[in-house]
């Protein structure tokens, strides 16, 4: 119930260590394992805690088992079955507040924010202390653009539950989207007085000082961020949007180095699905710059089709020292020694003023090394 709680105060860093208690004390537990799945910080926590939450559903009640049907639907992206499985959830528990806030969140994220309206004011209605419906209205009133009526749900959202930091870091969006910046860090800064490690606060200031053509003080609270972050998935967001503050100036080469610094989180933890979002994000960033030799020749690579990805480097910026270095990464795994040390050489021997030389000159100088020609 603590948990829950916390999870439902969008708190879920400190809900997930009770959920973890509640699934110790009892393996079989169906809902631990939904709690776990829902305050989840990477993708392979998610997707193994709704693994888990299935494979019990036969021990747990009928309502129960609806939503739990409607978070593996969810997961596995068929909305048609998880509206059949919440539907049914609905009906069988017509009086439980959460389940009609089940059903508006799933409204919500099908973008139809009047049905979701529509369900939270059941929620409401049924329960007007539970705080958690309040919130989703906020943002689906703020998307409907109807801003009075999104503030008027925010506000009596503060006003529920005054002493928790989420209330504040939602009221501060829309203050962000009608361009009242300097309320929206105040607000963002408020629900921080609160809570220290409420990360969404951090990101917000961070978007805020970015949209005041303020990137570098953005940076400093995104660092602040990674400084206080408890778990792989707080890091990943620092990282995230660090990189996204550098693709608004046009800096293509931090914002990727930046993603690679998720990348090897990724994979540290074994984080598939993470790892191949991190990888499509940086995909985009070079898609968007016009980066589209680089990014072709990287692609090959990975599927270690190194005569292609040596064409398409070939063709890419000669003045970055990055390229060059994939170019003799392509060449040494196409078998051209010769050639690959040459790319290695300039590389490594670069020596010049650019922004992605420090990413590569040691890689450069390593690969030197071991690479043998006859």
């Amino acid at each position: 119930m603590k948990g829950r709680d916390l999870s439902e105060k969008l708190r879920a860093t400190d809900a997930r260590a009770f959920f973890q208690q509640a699934a110790a004390k009892d393996p079989g537990f169906a809902l631990a394992q939904v709690g776990l799945a829902n305050s989840s910080g990477t993708a392979k926590e998610f997707f193994d805690a709704v693994g888990r939450a299935t494979a019990l559903a036969d021990k747990a009640s009928e309502p129960e088992r609806l939503l739990i049907c409607a978070l593996d639907a969810g997961a596995k992206g068929e909305p048609a079955r998880q509206k059949d499985c919440l539907t049914k959830l609905a009906a069988a528990c017509p009086d439980d507040e959460r389940a009609h806030n089940q059903m508006g969140f799933f409204h919500f994220g099908r973008q139809d924010y009047a049905a979701a309206v529509a369900e939270y004011r059941k929620a409401t209605a049924i329960n007007p202390a539970f705080s958690q419906p309040y919130n989703q209205m906020g943002y689906a009133y703020r998307f409907l653009g109807e801003y009075q009526e999104a503030e008027r749900a925010f506000q009596k959202y503060i006003e529920l539950i005054p002493n928790d930091p989420n209330p504040y870091d939602s009221y501060a969006e829309p203050l962000m989207k009608m361009g009242r910046f300097e309320e929206s860090i105040k607000s963002y800064e408020k629900a921080l007085s609160v809570d220290p490690n409420f990360v969404a606060s951090y990101f917000g200031i961070g978007n805020d000082r970015v949209f005041m053509g303020q990137p570098a003080e953005a940076r400093k609270t995104y660092a602040k961020l990674l400084r206080v972050a408890r778990n792989d998935g707080e890091k990943l967001l620092a990282h995230f949007w660090t990189a996204m503050s550098y693709v608004h100036e046009g800096k293509t080469d931090e914002a990727v180095a930046e993603l690679q610094k998720n990348a090897a989180i990724d994979q540290a933890g074994k984080d598939v699905v993470a790892l191949a979002g991190t990888i499509g994000q940086m995909g985009n960033i070079l898609l968007e710059a016009g980066r589209v030799d680089e990014l072709r020749g990287r692609i090959a690579l990975a599927e270690k089709s190194y005569a292609a990805a040596a064409d398409e480097l070939d063709q890419a910026n000669q003045q970055d020292p990055r390229v060059l270095y994939l170019t003799a990464v392509a060449l040494q795994g196409k078998g051209d020694l010769l050639a690959a040390k040459q790319a290695g050489v300039k590389a490594a021997d670069f020596n010049g003023l650019s922004n992605s030389y420090g990413y590569v000159r040691e890689k450069a100088k390593a690969m030197l090394k071991t690479t043998k020609v006859n």
